[in-house]
């Protein structure tokens, strides 16, 4: 009897032979050919050979910046808002191919035209609003902006599709930077059927000189009074600790403060899970023109409710903390300019501390100690991050992260600027040494993706060509370490901030028996029976939840 191994192979032969059929030396099994197959994917895609088929998805596009390299070099140069050698245009493209709104009032009418056009009704409340802005006047003159821009495009385009570019089908004698070219005007929008409201307005670079480490800046210091924290009269030197989170009410139609769940789930979240010993400040930024946030009356009323239910209790059992909303003009409308934007409003506040969170996001345990007892005990002390267990994340990075403002020392700004959607708890994830990154599992969050409808928590346009950009910023960061480690943290000890603020100690040591977890504000807050406490706190948590940083639900 032949052993299976020596007959696996006759009868594929015999087959062949009886058929009429010639073995050839280079004729393999499916699972050969199925591997060679597979190899060739691999290096087609490293090779970037993909990029020789012309694509017929211009809502893909997006206009090209400097090599990374260069982008680098500009997006952290300290000099000035670009480095030298580099113009605005490579960054910006302000009236050349992409149409910026700067004016709060046409915001708020594109805002509104958008919904009305989703759901096709209008409140009363949105018709005298879209009367007292004068919104027909507004988009009309926008439109006729966007299309002047458009046919100056379009005549660049033609141009170029004299070289035989056909979209979909072939890019003809056109040279490499004649394709570049196209692609950067999105000239396929001037021959396609599926034209939109993209095409006469061009597509958002990248990066936009308000949202570089320069811009964000000036934003920050630009702030009116009473969008600042100071310490009030008589508050004991404590640890400063800023909890930022961006929020929006796009693809919503609220008309009151507790639909949002910013009310109804974060702050209650933030006033039950206080403890002694910090100074607290929230800073909670919403987009210049958001329909529900940017109103006079609405920002009152938060206030309102902030005192009641956050900042007065607090201060009656012993606690400090100040609640903010502020607004941002976010060019972009993405999360990742806001999330910089509040990070330095509060280093520049004087937080020691910054804790980046989501509207949806809540803490169901104390939090603050252990956060800063984890990165006092890192080598440096206070260089990395540490963030919390979020079962509904994405296990394998940080969904939410703490840093000291070494961070702020190191980068400049909290995230880097090209990482606009996803990708920024990537890179916090994995830009520090792994000694000095930390999930601490004595500390929970519950992430409430489901409060957006339909469970995906994103509601920004996600550009995923931005992951390109990853793997850079990565090896630059590192760098930006091991420089600030060699200049600043002599020894292996503490590290000197340049701005000389000096972290106070934190008075009391971390205890874990500490930790208690708290019940779910969802119960009473918002109306909903969540899920039982083991269930959602097992010891075999679902790793395949919602990815968080599409999960930032700001902005």
């Amino acid at each position: 009897m032949l052993e299976p191994q020596a007959n696996l192979a006759a009868p594929v032969k015999e087959r062949k032979e009886k058929v009429g059929g010639k073995v050839w030396p280079w004729q393999w099994t499916a699972l050969e050919t199925n591997f060679v197959l597979l190899i060739g994917i691999i290096i087609l895609i490293n090779l970037n050979l993909w990029n020789l088929l012309h694509y017929k998805h211009p809502s893909r596009r997006t206009f090209s910046v400097p090599h990374h390299e260069e982008l680098s070099r500009m997006l952290h140069q300290e000099s000035g808002r670009v480095a030298d050698g580099i113009s605005e245009d490579d960054i910006d493209y302000d009236g050349n191919l992409w149409t910026p709104i700067f004016d709060r009032n046409t915001i708020v009418c594109l805002n509104l035209d958008g919904e009305i056009k989703k759901t096709s009704w209008t409140t009363e409340e949105e018709k005298q609003t879209w009367a007292d802005l004068n919104c027909g006047a507004l988009l009309k003159a926008m439109f006729e902006r966007w299309k002047l821009q458009s046919g100056h495009r379009k005549e660049e385009c033609d141009r170029l599709a004299t070289f035989g570019i056909i979209p979909g089908e072939t890019w003809g004698d056109a040279t490499p930077s004649q394709k570049k070219q196209w692609g950067d005007m999105a000239c396929d929008c001037h021959y396609e059927s599926g034209w939109n409201d993209m095409c006469l307005s061009g597509f958002p670079p990248h990066v936009h000189n308000t949202t570089v480490w320069r811009g964000i800046e000036e934003a920050a210091h630009s702030r009116e009074g009473d969008e600042r924290i100071v310490s009030p009269h008589g508050t004991p030197a404590m640890p400063i600790i800023a909890v930022t989170v961006g929020t929006t009410s796009r693809s919503f139609r609220w008309s009151k403060l507790d639909e949002s769940p910013l009310f109804g789930i974060l702050l209650p979240s933030i006033a039950r899970t206080l403890e002694k010993g910090f100074e607290y400040r929230v800073y909670v930024g919403y987009d210049t023109g958001d329909l529900f946030y940017d109103n006079a009356d609405r920002i009152a009323e938060a206030n309102a409710w902030a005192k009641e239910h956050v900042e007065t209790p607090a201060r009656e059992k012993g606690h400090v903390v100040t609640v903010k909303f502020v607004s941002f003009l976010n060019i972009l409308r993405k999360p990742g300019p806001m999330f910089n934007f509040l990070a330095a409003c509060a280093f520049g506040d004087g937080a020691d501390y910054v804790y980046r969170v989501n509207d949806d996001t809540e803490l169901r345990t104390i939090w603050a100690g252990a956060f800063v007892t984890a990165l006092a005990n890192m080598q440096p002390a206070n260089l990395g991050v540490v963030g919390p267990k979020c079962p509904e994340g994405n296990y394998r990075i940080l969904t939410h992260d703490f840093v000291h403002r070494i961070h702020k020392d190191i980068f400049k700004v909290y995230y880097p600027v090209v990482l606009t959607d996803w990708w920024m708890d990537d890179w916090i994830s994995r830009v520090y040494p792994m000694e000095n990154t930390m999930r601490h599992e004595d500390v929970w969050v519950t992430h409430h993706t489901w409060v957006s409808g339909s469970g995906n928590p994103v509601r920004y346009h996600v550009d995923h060509s931005h992951k390109k950009f990853l793997e850079h910023e990565l090896r630059h960061g590192y760098t930006l370490i091991e420089d600030y480690k060699r200049n600043r943290c002599a020894g292996g000890g503490t590290c000197k901030v340049t701005d000389g603020v000096v972290t106070l100690a934190w008075s009391e040591k971390y205890d874990a028996d500490k930790i208690v977890y708290l019940d779910s504000v969802v119960k009473t807050r918002m109306g909903s029976s969540f899920e039982d406490s083991s269930s959602v706190y097992g010891e075999d948590d679902d790793m395949s939840g919602a990815y968080s940083q599409g999960g930032v639900s700001g902005v």
